[in-house]
């Protein structure tokens, strides 16, 4: 994650979190698939589908 991704994310006020949605296709077991799942959460946005 770059410094402006980071601040990106904090940018985002909870109500416009609320409308966000996010679909990750790939293998659930990949670390890669899994780490960018956590950062979704980590930025208060619902789990990824």
């Amino acid at each position: 994650m770059t410094a402006s991704t980071a601040a990106g994310a904090a940018a985002v006020t909870p109500s416009a979190r609320a409308g966000l949605r996010f679909a990750v296709v790939g293998n659930p077991e990949n670390r890669r698939v899994s780490l960018f799942a956590d950062a979704v959460r980590a930025a208060g946005c619902p789990r990824p589908e």
